[in-house]
């Protein structure tokens, strides 16, 4: 793999780790198999399989779902929704 600071810079876009970015280029047609098969290898040489190479940073925080719930809009979505994942919502914000 040539462009790893690329792929790293896809990966903190994305908030995912580098071997679901590999499988998702592999898959969209992006990377071929031999070019995918040699860039996970090299990853597991690094030791990236098991600590990612570069830190997703801080988790989203979910607001603008929360700020739909909180709205009068929301009158049936939030009549269907566990009031246990409303709270953890709010929590997490």
């Amino acid at each position: 793999m040539r462009n790893w600071s690329r792929l790293f810079e896809l990966k903190r876009y994305w908030q995912v780790s580098l071997a679901a970015l590999l499988m998702r280029a592999r898959r969209l047609g992006r990377m071929s198999d031999g070019t995918y098969l040699t860039a996970i290898k090299a990853a597991s040489a690094r030791g990236w399989r098991r600590v990612e190479p570069v830190p997703l940073g801080a988790p989203e925080r979910p607001c603008h779902l929360l700020n739909f719930l909180t709205s009068t809009a929301s009158g049936t979505a939030r009549q269907q929704m566990p009031t246990s994942v409303i709270s953890a919502l709010a929590a997490a914000a």
